[in-house]
């Protein structure tokens, strides 16, 4: 990028932060631009509503008649997207898993007030995972009862073992019996700095 394009680039984002600040500015809703908006956190936004209905339903008159025909969304399978539309939901996923988070609170919110929630009502979930009050007054009694039975123990990590150990026993023992495992490939956007994996084409190709 040459200076002149970098002066630019500053001339046009300065326009567009400034029109932000109109309380007529167009909302272009987003996975990235809806993080921090009080809108989107209340769901009092409706580009921002719109804009994730739209992942779902192709028209709100569709999910209307669902609703009254007691069925679930129509989603298609992978096999009927183009690569283009499937990577859009994928890449809109995060904000997607978000803006359920949100509709779930806020309905949580309502049936806790009494509020209608059609085909839903508020429940108490499971029990949390038991835990003593007072660890240390309950002690003796677990250990005149149980003796040694009264702790357990574990090994610990690799990583556990790294941070505790001088470095040359920790490599020894690393290189004698650390299990090789490599990482599995995931999907990031292509954007992100890390080399991509080989594919089976790049596996074949002789040139």
């Amino acid at each position: 990028m040459t200076l002149d394009q970098l002066l630019e680039f500053g001339r046009e984002a300065k326009k567009k932060a400034r029109a932000t600040y109109d309380e007529d500015a167009p909302r272009i809703p987003g996975p990235k631009q809806c993080i921090y908006c009080d809108g989107a956190k209340s769901l009092t936004c409706p580009e921002y509503n719109e804009y994730h209905l739209k992942l779902i339903v192709d028209e709100f008159d569709e999910m209307d008649e669902r609703i009254e025909l007691g069925v679930g969304p129509r989603l298609p399978s992978s096999n009927q997207m183009t690569p283009e539309r499937r990577s859009f939901i994928l890449e809109n996923w995060p904000s997607l898993v978000k803006w359920h988070e949100r509709l779930h609170a806020d309905a949580l919110d309502d049936a806790m007030k009494g509020l209608p929630v059609p085909g839903l009502k508020a429940v108490m979930g499971r029990n949390p995972p038991r835990k003593w009050k007072d660890a240390e007054a309950v002690q003796p009694a677990l250990v005149r009862a149980l003796d040694d039975d009264a702790y357990t123990k574990k090994l610990v990590s690799p990583t556990q073992a790294e941070a505790l150990l001088p470095p040359k026993l920790y490599s020894k023992l690393a290189n004698e019996h650390l299990a090789k495992q490599e990482p599995k490939p995931t999907l990031v956007s292509e954007h992100d700095n890390r080399e991509p994996v080989a594919t089976i084409i790049d596996l074949f190709d002789d040139d």
